[in-house]
């Protein structure tokens, strides 16, 4: 079993047509691990309405605060 990175994206608001956020958190999620299966108890694990998860590089910059694009689907720095 390994574990993978990922940004959690807390995405805009449904009313604003975009499919981006705002990084949250990086987090490192054992791979046999999903969202519903109880074994994730972060706030937002279970809110897949609000959240979502992006695999990143290991060795990626992305940090707390970095635009997720909603066309592009990139992370950009403030």
């Amino acid at each position: 079993m390994a574990f993978k990175k990922y940004a959690v994206i807390e995405l805009d608001p449904v009313e604003s047509l975009s499919t981006g956020g705002m990084v949250v958190d990086t987090v490192y999620i054992l791979d046999t691990a999903t969202r519903l299966d109880g074994q994730l108890t972060q706030h937002w694990a279970t809110k897949v309405d609000e959240y979502k998860l992006v695999q990143i590089e290991e060795d990626s910059e992305v940090k707390i605060g970095w635009i997720y694009t909603d066309k592009t689907h990139q992370f950009v720095a403030p």
